[in-house]
């Protein structure tokens, strides 16, 4: 029998998490990142739960969730209200008719009781973005991208720049990604990876065509022009900015670790992290007045993205960008992240930051609450 949980706070702090999430908590086995979420409530004194849409009773609007309880030092389910704040952690998994209209029901419900959103609820979509930012003076940042509607499309992406990146205009960054470069013989090559790296070849652009459509199955696709990356050896370096708002509503960069590459993946997932500072002083031999230089630079371009993202889709909490500098040194956008993992940030940063990004959007849920 699952009773319900007594409320402490004025802020009730709902994490959406996978069910496979919430069965490792059960099992008194957490997910890494989910633990380092509640060691950081011990700070900032919410009510914090975590749950999954089945979870959700739609009728008696109330959660079966899961959460820590200090007195007996274990993980527990227990019932509790609406929050009148939501986290989204990812596992929405809409499987069934059945489910669409539990999530859209319920979704109507927080939205009618005015609960407030952490984060962005779903995953942006590049084109649009793209098509948004290019209105700003962000749009020297962007590489050019067209929604790839057909062959013709392609044909003219690939006369135009040496190699391009195709891409699912919705999908998480590196399981929707694919390289594509033309060869000195006419044909082409296109490399992605899934699990482990893989390298197909296409004789002719209807073929390439037609064998991407079928990789992306009926997903809107965008080609991209690939940003001529820093190398370091044979891997390519990329950055991944996180970037939050914190107790008093303001803006901060937590971190910008810097990623590189396993050798020869056209991706930077899975990638080795190092913090800014590090990467610059040990692999680019920068000074320290040329890092600082960099730094001001890269700080001005984020916060700009920031702000431009909120002016289309509203106040958020936190966002992670992922950007690159190119061979000339100029600033390019690749994509924003709705939900960030921040895996980068804590396998690269200390223990201090770690901390604070976590207990960032624990803050901003209160500052939500009071205003």
């Amino acid at each position: 029998m699952v009773s319900e949980v007594s409320i402490q706070s004025s802020t009730v702090i709902g994490v959406s998490v996978s069910r496979r999430n919430v069965y490792q908590l059960l099992f008194q086995c957490p997910h890494e990142r989910l633990l380092e979420l509640a060691k950081a409530n011990e700070k900032a004194k919410t009510t914090l739960f975590f749950y999954s849409l089945h979870d959700v009773d739609v009728n008696k609007k109330r959660i079966s969730g899961v959460y820590y309880n200090s007195s007996t030092g274990r993980w527990e389910r227990g019932l509790f209200p609406y929050p009148n704040v939501l986290y989204k952690r990812g596992g929405l998994s809409l499987s069934s008719e059945h489910m669409v209209k539990k999530y859209l029901k319920f979704q109507h419900q927080l939205a009618k009781s005015g609960v407030k959103m952490l984060n962005y609820q779903l995953g942006f979509n590049k084109w649009d973005l793209y098509k948004h930012l290019k209105k700003t003076t962000l749009r020297k940042h962007l590489p050019k991208t067209m929604q790839m509607k057909s062959p013709k499309v392609l044909e003219y992406m690939i006369k135009r720049y040496p190699s391009i990146y195709v891409k699912a205009a919705r999908g998480r960054r590196g399981k929707q990604v694919v390289k594509v470069t033309k060869l000195t013989d006419g044909s082409f090559e296109y490399r992605y990876f899934n699990g482990s790296l893989s390298i197909q070849k296409a004789k002719n652009i209807v073929t390439l065509y037609r064998q991407l459509k079928a990789y992306f199955g009926n997903r809107e696709i965008i080609a991209q022009e690939a940003i001529d990356l820093i190398k370091i050896n044979h891997s390519v370096v990329d950055f991944r900015a996180e970037l939050q708002r914190n107790g008093n509503g303001k803006l901060e960069i937590i971190g910008i670790p810097v990623r590189v590459s396993q050798t020869n993946s056209p991706i930077t997932t899975h990638a080795n992290s190092y913090v800014f500072e590090d990467f610059f002083a040990d692999y680019m031999n920068y000074s320290k007045n040329q890092i600082q230089t960099v730094k001001k630079k890269v700080e001005t371009f984020l916060k700009n993205v920031y702000l431009e993202i909120e002016k289309i889709y509203g106040p958020v909490g936190e966002i992670g960008i992922d950007f690159a500098i190119d061979q000339k040194g100029k600033l390019k956008l690749i994509e924003c992240n709705s939900q960030s993992a921040k895996v980068s940030l804590c396998k690269a940063y200390d223990q201090e930051a770690v901390d604070s990004i976590f207990l960032n959007p624990l803050e901003y849920a209160k500052y939500l609450t009071a205003h």
